[in-house]
C-alpha cells in the first residue's frame, strides 16, 4: 500500500508518496528557483542544506532533511535499535 503526503502547491495539490527518499527533479527547481544544477546546487548551499551530487552533477537532497528545516514533520522511524540490551 502506498502512502501519500498531501503538500500544498500554489495553485494545487500534489501528492508525494511518503517512501520517496530523495526530492524530485522537479521539487529541486521549486525549491531553489534555479534550473541548471550547478546553480541549484549553490542556492542549496546558500540554504544551508546539505545535499550531494550523482555522477551527472544532479543535486541529490534527503527528502527528511528538507521537511525537518522547513517546519514540516519528521516521517516517523520504522525501527529502533534496543539500546537496553547492551551491558557495560
Amino acid at each position: 500500500m502506498l502512502k501519500a503526503l498531501c503538500k500544498q502547491n500554489e495553485h494545487r495539490m500534489e501528492f508525494v508518496p511518503e517512501d520517496e527518499m530523495l526530492l524530485t527533479d522537479r521539487e529541486i527547481r521549486q525549491l531553489t528557483g534555479r534550473k541548471r544544477f550547478a546553480a541549484q546546487c549553490r542556492a542549496l548551499g546558500r540554504m544551508g542544506l546539505p545535499h550531494d551530487r550523482d555522477p551527472d552533477g544532479r543535486p541529490l537532497v534527503l527528502r527528511e532533511v528538507v521537511m525537518e528545516r522547513l517546519g514540516g514533520e519528521k516521517p516517523p522511524q520504522e525501527w529502533e535499535p534496543d539500546f537496553s540490551v547492551i551491558r557495560g
